[in-house]
């Protein structure tokens, strides 16, 4: 589960998806607090996750795609080559193992104020985003753009920190499963979200007045 869980963390890095990586930290540091914090950040919890969201230009959907400065690279590809491609195990193996080397390099400076390149979401898996410091990337729906921007030292932080948790979840996780298995039928409970709903059941806008 752990290896996983640090093999997910990285793609996400690979794919300039900070915000994704982020949200994961705050989930694994929130199962790590325990079970018995559950329930009493359920009614707040996904307010402050698109609080958190909105300060990575990843997550802030754009719906007009003009809206985003237009493609422009000092370096394009070469006529008839394209950069999108399906590797083979051997090449996914080798972007694998030049990803993260990949990721602390300077950036381009034109990539700051022109994305590299625009990408379908069909398209946008982490061998092709690790080429790019910048790109716009569409949603699964085709309703909404994004843009992604390589950003080295975040990368470096978020790396630090993903070692650091995921390491934390394999010396911990025993000793954390058996709360969770002990604290199953409390947290569980019918009188447990009863706890956690009354706020919206009780009283004349929730109950049966």
């Amino acid at each position: 589960m752990v290896r996983e869980s640090f093999n997910h963390q990285i793609k996400h890095l690979a794919s300039l998806q900070y915000s994704t990586a982020e949200l994961r930290h705050l989930a694994m540091e929130d199962v790590l607090r325990g079970p018995h914090v559950l329930h009493g950040e359920l009614a707040t919890k996904l307010g402050d996750i698109n609080a958190f969201r909105k300060q990575f230009s990843d997550a802030q959907l754009v719906a007009d795609r003009d809206d985003l400065p237009p493609v422009r690279r000092k370096k394009p590809p070469k006529k008839g080559k394209a950069d999108i491609e399906i590797p083979g195990r051997l090449s996914t193996l080798i972007a694998a193992g030049l990803a993260p080397l990949r990721q602390l390099r300077p950036v381009r400076e034109m990539s700051r104020t022109y994305p590299e390149t625009e990408l379908t979401a069909m398209d946008a898996a982490w061998f092709n985003l690790m080429k790019y410091d910048s790109a716009v990337v569409s949603m699964n729906d085709g309703s909404s753009v994004a843009l992604y921007q390589r950003d080295p030292a975040h990368y470096r932080d978020l790396l630090r920190r993903t070692i650091d948790i995921h390491r934390r979840f394999h010396v911990g996780w025993p000793a954390l499963a058996q709360q969770y298995r002990d604290a199953l039928p409390e947290i569980t409970s019918p009188e447990a979200w009863d706890t956690t709903f009354a706020p919206w059941t009780d009283g004349p806008a929730g109950g049966d007045e």
